[in-house]
């Protein structure tokens, strides 16, 4: 009889402690069903940048205006919606093979790989639907860790070839994707030691040779389009965009540079009277959000058309506007580093490395709690 009692009081504590978790992963799967649904009918969001990815600018990789000339040509009025329904799929289907993927790998339960999805997906409520490179670059971003999870945890003696195509297919979107190809080079010269030198060699030569394409064919599209084989990068117009948000008139001292110092006087003085500054924040947070976007598309990019000649092809109109930017940026951030270093701190929480960090997160607790 005893016995009996103490099977059956072995039985009950199973069921118990088999409930919570049962609760758990229905729980985490109602929020995941719940995310994709969202995800998946959110209406499109055009934002300043988009009309530069319309154009070709030789500002931006070609790769992301592609596939809207694509979404255009197949779907006419609707182009839209249905490329921020292509982009949120993408998202999500990253978003399950990772957790699928490196929740095998570490022996991880449902409820877990569920966490995992939820964590890598649902911040694209923000940005999925956005027309911009963004929602596909982070989706192709998830894949990456995920191969490249695939490949440590693994410890095989190769290497795929689909890590060096990825990466140079994330530069043909977004060439801000730059730390992949850097990431995986450094992991296979890691490598070096604990495999056979001849496949680490030949991984290194695959990804040179896949980033030396995708330049090529940058480079060619650029040429194609807009009349010059180099490209041309706006680093230098958003940088100088964020430091006219900390900036005052004094910093103009810090400027020798005639043309330099008439484009920030000039910048400045149309930024203070479209309060976009720090000075008129209004202590919400969408002020700091609104000011970086305006500050880009109404004040640097037509003070610098004002000041520069229009001659040339557009891409060395764009490089020359850029470089003009850049150099004044960077004697203001030197003139007050301080200042800008908290900037950069504002901007990583409200931007997408912030985003980008939650993949550390789901990792470390994926092998704090298995």
């Amino acid at each position: 009889m005893a016995g009996n009692n103490s099977g059956a009081a072995d039985a009950g504590s199973v069921i118990r402690s088999a409930v919570p978790q049962v609760m758990a992963t229905w729980l985490l799967s109602a929020c995941a069903v719940a995310v994709a649904a969202t995800l998946l009918s959110l209406p499109p969001l055009q934002h300043p940048d988009t009309a530069s990815y319309l154009a070709h600018s030789p500002e931006r990789a070609p790769l992301y205006p592609l596939i809207i000339d694509v979404f255009q040509a197949v779907f006419a009025q609707s182009a839209f919606l249905w490329l921020a329904r292509f982009q949120a799929a993408c998202l999500l289907a990253a978003g399950i093979w990772f957790a699928l993927r490196v929740g095998r790998l570490l022996g991880l339960g449902a409820s877990w790989r569920l966490g995992m999805f939820l964590i890598l997906c649902a911040p694209g409520l923000k940005f999925s639907s956005a027309i911009l490179a963004e929602p596909l670059s982070y989706a192709l971003l998830i894949a990456f860790w995920a191969l490249l999870a695939g490949e440590a945890l693994c410890g095989r003696s190769g290497s795929s070839p689909w890590l060096a195509f990825l990466c140079a297919v994330a530069l043909l979107l977004r060439p801000q994707a730059i730390f992949l190809p850097v990431t995986y080079g450094l992991y296979l010269l890691g490598r070096l030691p604990f495999q056979p030198r001849r496949s680490v060699i030949a991984a290194l030569a695959l990804l040179l040779f896949a980033l030396a394409g995708g330049l090529g064919l940058r480079g060619a599209d650029n040429a194609w389009r807009n009349g010059s084989y180099s490209t041309a990068s706006s680093g230098g117009v958003h940088l100088l965009a964020s430091v006219l948000y900390i900036s005052d008139e004094a910093d103009q001292e810090a400027l020798a540079d005639p043309r330099a110092r008439e484009l920030f006087t000039r910048s400045l003085a149309k930024a203070e009277a479209l309060g976009f500054t720090r000075r008129h924040w209004d202590m919400g947070r969408s002020h700091f959000d609104v000011s970086m976007e305006r500050l880009v598309f109404d004040v640097v990019r037509p003070v610098l058309s004002d000041l520069l000649p229009a001659t040339g092809t557009v891409a060395t109109q764009a490089e020359q506007a850029d470089g003009l930017a850049l150099k004044t940026a960077k004697t203001l951030i030197w003139h007050k580093p301080l200042d800008f270093a908290a900037l950069l701190a504002r901007k990583v929480y409200d931007g997408q490395p912030f985003y980008y960090a939650l993949l550390v997160l789901a990792g470390c607790s994926a092998l704090a709690f298995r």
